[in-house]
């Protein structure tokens, strides 16, 4: 069988690039659809927990979820119907902000502490700071913020409550 030069094949390649168009005009491009939103299936129950010291900690924690969720949740609702938006979702913002405060209270299990860390309390902080610019986006009439913001505080729950049920919280991670 007879090898083509090097230069041949280079030759061919740069033609067939230019035939077909390749980094050609965008114009031609076709037109796609944005990719439709990813969803991801969440633990249905909740890690039995063996561990004094964690059963302790997740008591502890469920109390505050308890307590906090459902009033920050309805909060949240009554921002959807509110006529000054940004406002009463600000009260479902100070909410998280007095939910996060007594969960970092907490001492979690010595062994845990670091997990602790990263997939709850870093996560609830990061979740603030969504909340705070969503509230902002919703005061300033930004629907595309508000857009952004909210998908990723959602995804960000969705982390939140998967690690949170895998760990044993029942309250924590329900919502």
């Amino acid at each position: 069988m007879r090898q083509l030069p090097l230069a041949v094949i280079a030759g061919a390649l740069v033609l067939g690039a230019a035939i077909t168009g390749c980094g050609g005009d965008e114009r031609r491009a076709p037109v796609s659809e944005p990719p439709p939103a990813v969803t991801v299936d969440e633990p249905a129950g909740t890690a039995s927990v063996g561990d004094p010291a964690r059963a302790a900690y997740i008591r502890k924690a469920d109390r505050i979820c308890a307590e906090l969720d459902p009033e920050r949740e309805a909060k949240r609702q009554e921002a959807g119907k509110a006529d000054d938006p940004d406002v009463a979702y600000g009260e479902s913002v100070d909410l998280a902000a007095e939910q996060l405060r007594r969960i970092e209270a907490l001492t979690p299990p010595a062994a845990d502490t670091d997990l602790i860390t990263s997939n709850v309390v870093d996560r609830l902080h990061a979740r603030l700071d969504l909340r705070r610019r969503l509230q902002t986006a919703l005061a300033d009439g930004d629907e595309a913020g508000a857009t952004r913001d909210q998908a990723q505080l959602e995804a960000l729950g969705t982390a939140i409550r998967s690690f949170a049920r895998g760990y044993g919280f029942k309250e924590c991670g329900s919502r």
